[in-house]
């Protein structure tokens, strides 16, 4: 059987992909309704088989079976509406009104153009001979981008299309498939900001500081070392960490943000802030700085570990997307399109004597209009290519 994440991505895809005119969130309510005949909020073991029929999955009665046991969290032995959103990362809030998706469905019919769309990728490839050629654009309106579960990497393959706005004449090239995934995140920006009143951990006097940030015991963070400082103040030091949307998953994270004294030989602690669960979300929920007691071992000061660290803490909604592959272009050799000076592109191809192996593909991504980045250009092998790295762009967003 596939891993949750995987079985996730199958389940998101095989919804979105089968109509496109009501929300992924609101066939899984469809799904649950429509196999729950009694009316009492609950999936049955027995009755399980018609919603992954619902859910556009063919499998056997054993791994049917299995994936009851992944759907019922509380191994209860049924499956509650809460459970089996929660299972595909929505949540059941106030806003679920059914009275609500008529609006919703023409709100999100209206905003299909891809024109309009907030995420676009637009995929060009440089020939010898030729130069730039657009060869097709990909993406998703707003509405759709928030549709995708929350921390959960979806890979998604979209049929390049032309742009409305280019003359057809100049879009002959366009075609193929791009390949790339999403993932929506929630994501806290940790800023290391000073420290003050640390302990003297030299015998002169003086400590050599420096930070140590760790997500769930795992170092994300080092800052650089101040030298012979009790009171240092850090330049341009901050990370980025993603929460997890699972309030179980949230409760168990923890953070610690530790100062140590740099030694010739290993480091001395001198103190940490933890901050756990939903504070996580509490203390980045209001931009700006604050101080933290930094306490020792035993959660208390003592004469080694004191002094406060300012931090700025701030928690945002972001979207991740990664570039992989295009597949299926256009052979250019094959292609009728004229060049700026009149010619044949075909012609042009032929004279260069280029192979179409040697071209270069390029993307770029766009949110709301604005370039976000841009990839490396790679290496096209016969129609296709594919970014190993230099294709990771991430942005901001508002539900």
């Amino acid at each position: 059987m596939p891993s949750k994440r995987k079985l996730q991505s199958i389940i998101f895809l095989k919804l979105y992909n089968n109509d496109r005119s009501v929300t992924v969130k609101q066939r899984l309510y469809q799904a649950f309704d429509e196999t729950d005949v009694s009316g009492d909020g609950l999936i049955q073991r027995d009755e399980f088989a018609d919603v992954i029929d619902k859910l556009g999955l063919t499998v056997d009665d054993q791994k049917c079976g299995q994936i009851f046991n992944v759907f019922d969290a509380d191994s209860s032995g049924t499956i509650d509406r809460n459970e089996f959103l929660n299972f595909m990362g929505y949540s059941l809030t106030s806003d679920d009104i059914v009275e609500k998706r008529d609006k919703d469905v023409q709100k999100m019919m209206k905003e299909q153009q891809i024109d309009d769309c907030a995420l676009r990728l637009d995929v060009y490839r440089k020939l010898a001979g030729i130069g730039t050629v657009f060869v097709g654009q990909a993406g998703y309106e707003r509405a759709r981008l928030l549709d995708f579960p929350e921390n959960i990497s979806t890979k998604v393959e979209q049929s390049l299309r032309e742009k409305p706005d280019l003359d057809v004449n100049t879009q002959r090239l366009v075609g193929g498939d791009l390949q790339y995934r999403v993932t929506r995140m929630s994501v806290l920006k940790i800023k290391i900001v000073k420290a003050q009143g640390l302990a003297k951990a030299d015998l002169l006097g003086k400590s050599d500081p420096y930070v140590v940030v760790k997500m769930n015991n795992e170092e994300r963070h080092k800052t650089t070392v101040i030298k012979k400082c009790l009171n240092p103040v850090w330049d341009n030091e901050s990370l980025s960490v993603a929460l997890p949307t699972s309030g179980k998953k949230l409760a168990k994270s923890v953070l610690k943000v530790e100062v140590y004294d740099k030694d010739m030989v290993g480091s001395e602690f001198l103190g940490r802030v933890t901050i756990k669960g939903e504070d996580l979300l509490k203390e980045g929920q209001t931009p700006g700085e604050k101080g933290y007691d930094l306490v020792g071992e035993e959660g208390t000061q003592t004469k080694k570990q004191k002094g406060t660290i300012t931090l700025e803490l701030s928690h945002t909604k972001q979207i991740r997307i990664v570039v992989a592959e295009v597949r299926k272009l256009v052979d250019p050799a094959t292609s009728q399109i004229k060049d700026s000076t009149g010619g044949m592109w075909a012609e042009a191809v032929d004279e260069a004597n280029t192979s179409t192996t040697l071209s270069k593909l390029s993307c770029n991504v766009l949110w709301k209009g604005q370039t976000i980045g841009k990839t490396a250009e790679v290496d096209a092998t016969g129609q296709s290519g594919e970014w190993l790295d230099h294709a990771t762009f991430m942005f901001p967003y508002e539900n």
